[in-house]
């Protein structure tokens, strides 16, 4: 990482949490002190991608994906005020997966359990107040967006907490009570047809085959899923890991948030930096489907709206 930056450290007796606040406030790593396995993602070029920090926003938001990619070590990101490809809104550009998850955040206040930073954004007059607490195994990222000029502003605000070996492996499962998985329109993945709602977690690839959607594939194994959860009534998804006896659950309480994208790369990415060395899985809790399906949720002039994520570590074997 580049020696101006550091990551800053909450820890209790469950777990270790370390945060960057020069790309997005991110958390780039959870680690279960009992076991010593940190349950996120960290991507193969983590190193190469810490040492690029800080990043500054892109000249052109058309080309910001290799940027983002680039510095992307792996862990927790808040999207926002956009998710997913550079998309005009309101005639004007933004850039891939929101300003916010990439720009330096300014911080307030840090203690052991908290850390507390700001940012205001440029490409909307967005401001976003964090707030990263632990307590126990559970970390929460509390966030208010506040609007403070005179017109509504539209936006995305997505959770992207992605997990990675060893806790993710073959013998992991999602845990959700989610009524269908959309596969994203824009692709032939192999499992499903492409863009047609299939039932979850059971869902018939073809006449003779279905396809058990909560099983987590084998690194190496080839597959690539992209797409969407729907009817998440509890809001809350779970990664359970039998194997190491341990748990990752996510929760939210917001109404905004009714969809989760499922994102799951064992091996299939080929293009760089990926270089099919890719194991990951990620549900994340979003205001929108992977393709833009309805009207984004838009903040009044002068309003404000709270959003609460949590991310809870537990060991499952007695």
């Amino acid at each position: 990482m580049n020696t101006d930056t550091a990551l800053l450290r909450l820890q209790t007796n469950r777990i270790a949490v370390d945060i960057d606040l020069s790309r997005g406030a991110e958390i780039v790593s959870i680690v279960d002190r009992r076991s010593g396995v940190d349950v996120l993602l960290r991507t193969e070029w983590a190193q190469d991608a810490l040492e690029r920090r800080p990043v500054a926003a892109p000249d052109d938001p058309r080309d910001s994906e290799g940027e983002w990619t680039a510095s992307y070590a792996g862990g927790w990101q808040t999207l926002l005020p956009h998710a997913g490809d550079p998309e005009e809104i309101d005639g004007v550009v933004r850039q891939y997966h929101g300003e916010g998850s990439l720009v330096p955040w300014a911080l307030d206040r840090a203690t052991d359990r908290s850390v507390s930073a700001h940012v205001q954004l440029d490409s909307v007059p967005l401001r976003v107040d964090r707030t990263i607490t632990v307590d126990g195994g559970t970390v929460q990222i509390a966030d208010v967006l506040a609007n403070g000029s005179a017109h509504a502003v539209p936006y995305d605000y997505q959770s992207h907490p992605a997990f990675g070996a060893p806790f993710l492996d073959g013998s992991c499962r999602i845990e959700v009570a989610a009524a269908a998985y959309v596969p994203d329109p824009r692709f032939e993945l192999g499992e499903v047809p492409a863009g047609i709602p299939v039932p979850w977690p059971s869902a018939e690839a073809d006449a003779e085959r279905a396809v058990d959607l909560s099983a987590v594939p084998a690194p190496g194994s080839g597959v690539f899923r992209f797409g969407w959860l729907t009817g998440i009534d509890d809001r809350r998804v779970s990664i359970v890991n039998p194997r190491l006896g341990l748990q990752a659950t996510l929760e939210w309480d917001d109404a905004l948030r009714d969809r989760a994208w499922l994102w799951l790369d064992a091996g299939a990415r080929a293009d760089p930096p990926w270089n099919g060395r890719c194991y990951a899985l990620a549900v994340e809790p979003s205001t929108r489907a992977t393709v833009r399906d309805r009207p984004l949720p838009r903040l009044p002039p002068g309003d404000s709206q709270a959003f609460t994520t949590r991310l809870t570590i537990r060991t499952t074997n007695p």
